[in-house]
């Protein structure tokens, strides 16, 4: 229905049948969304705020997508150990915030000029 109305003549009376038709979808899908939320929450509500299956699994879950398990180098290599990701993710990021030309003033204020007389 919407693609013959978007193929007819373009008339008032079709601009607002089709702005009633896109109002209607969006509503239709904000409901479906808000049952999906609710179907959810009963499901934890129901089995997850106990000592369950479902509550541990829910958790081992958690901890297994929050790992790193391999790491790959900037030459190719594979890293798989926790000792060769450590080392090298500790490396990574010193190299990355290390001064190539060190200053024993940070701060070199002499370019601005002075507006304030004494």
């Amino acid at each position: 229905m919407l693609i013959d109305l978007q193929m007819a003549p373009c008339t008032e009376n079709n601009l607002n049948v089709e702005r009633s038709i896109h109002l209607t979808l969006e509503s239709e899908m904000n409901q479906e969304e808000i049952l999906w939320q609710q179907k959810s929450r009963i499901q934890w509500l129901k089995d997850g705020d106990r000592n369950t299956l479902f509550f541990h699994q829910t958790t081992i879950n958690k901890c297994r997508s929050n790992r790193i398990y391999k790491l790959m180098d900037s030459e190719g290599n594979w890293l798989s150990t926790p000792q060769e990701i450590e080392h090298h993710v500790i490396n990574f990021y010193a190299s990355i915030y290390q001064s190539t030309s060190p200053t024993s003033n940070a701060f070199d204020l002499s370019f601005i000029q002075k507006m304030v007389t004494p």
